[in-house]
């Protein structure tokens, strides 16, 4: 763990679904649990980085309170100018050792720990789970990720090759850019059958900067899922379950796996997941635990998913050979078949309201009464596969209502902290607390102009001035808000060099595109309507 290399080579800190403490809230509420609150909550993340993932939630949840903790002080001091120049005032962040930190380092109603477990050593591990004994509530959830064994084997292998390979050169730098290289060799190598162009090419995929600080680690040490349960429970935790729900390929699909794992239910939920990731040959996990003193209803998943909120991007198109509704979508590698028409009708009301979910017990109540008779076995039928898709994750369920305009407000206002991101030149975190990339220069000026404080006609008008001004200076950029743009490299301006001349021209030309960006932003979960008296984000 060394503090240099964090130093040298900042961590590509973004915000992850996974990672919201609305995520922790829905995945123990739906085991039984009662989280606290996640509009009062307090935070404490270790490993924040550069803050970039708790300063989207300490934005768009005032009243709850955020605290960073991260080992490097570059990191930190980055984080503290974010938060002090987007005027987040519930947000704090300190650089420090966990190692050093007292047990009871305040009060937490959720801990996340994420990239931290795999690449510690055994006495800052220690620390996290006495510092979580101390500090986290009695109600409280604190999310762990980690390399997960058996599958991360494999990326061992190649873990093994780069630091052999490494050990020819002299200096860091050239180490990593050399085992880059040598991932990347071994990545375009797609036709042969070897697990390592599969391994390289999901590296390659994170990017040097991720990389550098995972697999080409000073220390990555991956673990299996019973072993960190012990870890935690040794200092007084219960497993929840992992903080993803998704469908993970592997043979415990197939009928044999189904039979294997039949033949260990009832001997425990955890033993249960040890046994699918040996089947799936799992590479990473983010588990999830809880005080072993906060007990569970004994309320079923479904009965408390019917209290959720529900999206997807699957849409029912045509049928299969066999009759059925195909659900699928460009967005998704998963897809499903069925001739429930319960199901169909479900989804058609997700794609009237998407991007925003819709409150799943509303909507079945409401197709059911719509449902002349409906026969018990097709009602129970799609209760079945309501459960099986929010599982693994095909539904993707959420405990709190999202605030998504279903069309365009007329004064638009960016979500969050995305207008500061965008000026940033970094990725959008959107509403789902998802990182969107959108590094055109011109979508970095539209989302910077688009703080509630204008309609669709004045921020063109904004625009085409910021044109105009940067043609005239004669320079590459254009300075918004103090940050240097060069918004006349966006490629929505090639081919439009004799509209540059004309102010009306570009301001009819933007009047035609600039509704249609906005209306992305608006299906990407970036666009809010604006607060009343609070022009801006």
């Amino acid at each position: 763990m060394s503090q240099n290399a964090y130093e040298i080579d900042l961590y590509p800190t973004k915000a992850q679904p996974q990672l919201h403490i609305g995520n922790l809230y829905a995945a123990a509420y739906l085991r039984g649990f009662d989280p606290p609150r996640i509009e009062t909550a307090t935070v404490l993340e270790v490993g924040c980085g550069t803050g970039l993932n708790l300063l989207p939630m300490a934005r768009t949840l005032p009243g709850a309170e955020f605290v960073g903790v991260d080992y490097a002080a570059r990191p930190i001091e980055i984080a503290k100018s974010l938060a002090e120049r987007m005027e987040i005032p519930n947000i704090r962040f300190h650089a420090a050792d966990i190692r050093d930190l007292a047990d009871d380092f305040g009060s937490y109603d959720y801990i996340l720990v994420h990239g931290f477990y795999s690449w510690a050593p055994a006495d800052a591990r220690e620390a996290l789970w006495r510092v979580a004994q101390g500090s986290l509530t009695p109600r409280g959830v604190i999310q762990v990720s980690y390399n997960c064994l058996p599958g991360w084997l494999q990326n061992q292998w190649l873990r093994d090759f780069c630091l052999e390979h490494m050990k020819r050169f002299p200096d860091r730098e050239t180490k990593l850019r050399e085992a880059w290289k040598l991932i990347e060799a071994l990545a375009s190598m797609k036709e042969a059958d070897n697990p390592y162009p599969i391994i390289a090419a999901q590296t390659v995929e994170k990017g040097f900067a991720t990389a550098i600080h995972d697999e080409l680690a000073e220390i990555n040490e991956p673990f299996y899922l019973n072993e960190v349960v012990a870890h935690a429970g040794a200092y007084g935790f219960q497993y929840l379950s992992d903080a993803v729900q998704k469908y993970v390929p592997g043979l415990q699909h197939l009928s044999t796996g189904e039979e294997i794992l039949a033949s260990i239910t009832g001997e425990g939920g955890t033993l249960r997941e040890q046994y699918k990731d040996f089947l799936s040959m799992r590479t990473f996990r983010q588990s999830l635990f809880t005080p072993a003193s906060n007990q569970p209803s004994p309320a079923s998943y479904l009965e408390l998913l019917r209290h959720c909120r529900v999206t997807s991007p699957l849409r029912a198109s045509a049928t299969d050979e066999e009759g059925n509704r195909v659900f699928d979508s460009p967005l998704s590698v998963l897809g499903f078949h069925s001739n429930n028409p319960l199901i169909a009708s479900l989804f058609e009301a997700i794609a009237v309201a998407y991007p925003a979910p819709v409150a799943l017990g509303e909507v079945s109540d409401a197709m059911l009464r719509a449902v002349p008779s409906p026969a018990p076995a097709q009602v129970a039928e799609y209760w079945d596969l309501v459960e099986d898709l929010s599982r693994n994750g095909v539904l993707q369920t959420s405990s709190r209502e999202i605030p998504i305009p279903a069309a365009l407000p007329r004064k638009p206002a960016m979500a969050g902290i995305a207008s500061w991101e965008a000026l940033l030149g970094l990725p959008l975190t959107s509403l789902f607390h998802r990182s969107l990339p959108f590094p055109d220069p011109m979508h970095r000026a539209l989302a910077a102009l688009t703080d509630g404080s204008r309609d669709v006609p004045e921020i063109c008008s904004t625009l085409a001035s910021m044109i105009q001004l940067q043609k005239a200076s004669g320079k590459p950029e254009i300075v918004i808000e103090g940050f240097p743009i060069p918004l006349l490299s966006s490629q929505a301006l090639h081919g439009q060099e004799a509209l540059l001349d004309d102010p009306e021209a570009i301001r009819g030309f933007l009047l035609r595109t600039v509704p249609i960006e906005l209306e992305r932003f608006r299906l990407a979960g970036l666009i809010v309507e604006p607060v009343a008296g609070e022009p801006g984000n």
